[in-house]
């Protein structure tokens, strides 16, 4: 959708043009994992880079379009924040004690265990 967001999407549109900070990445460059190490914040919809963002400890934040209903999981256990306007994105990111719940990173990526990687690898 790098080309059709601003049509799409009026309400980013507005969070880009009022915070100096918020980016929407509309091409390849640069790499994701480099952002996500750099953001505090991501704000997408049904993508798995909501999870990849996640393990980058991003606070995450949902658009309410269709397809949301495949993170209901991650908004029903708080772990993300379903937004259905740019006010309310723009409430909860000046809130600084929004509430988020922990989770455990293993739920989503495991880390890399080399005795199982090798144990799939030998059969």
């Amino acid at each position: 959708e790098y080309g059709t967001w601003k049509e799409n999407y009026d309400y980013l549109t507005k969070a880009v043009n009022e915070f100096d900070n918020f980016t929407v990445i509309n091409k390849s460059e640069p790499p994701l994992y480099e952002l996500f190490a750099k953001s505090h914040y991501q704000i997408g919809a049904f993508s798995t880079a909501i999870y990849e963002g996640l393990a980058f400890n991003c606070r995450t934040f949902i658009i309410d379009v269709p397809g949301v209903e495949y993170l209901d999981d991650l908004i029903d256990k708080d772990i993300v924040k379903k937004v259905k306007s740019s006010e309310e994105l723009i409430n909860y990111i000046n809130d600084e004690n929004i509430s988020i719940q922990e989770y455990d990173k293993d739920y989503f990526f495991k880390n890399f265990d080399e005795t199982i990687f090798k144990k799939i690898l030998s059969d």
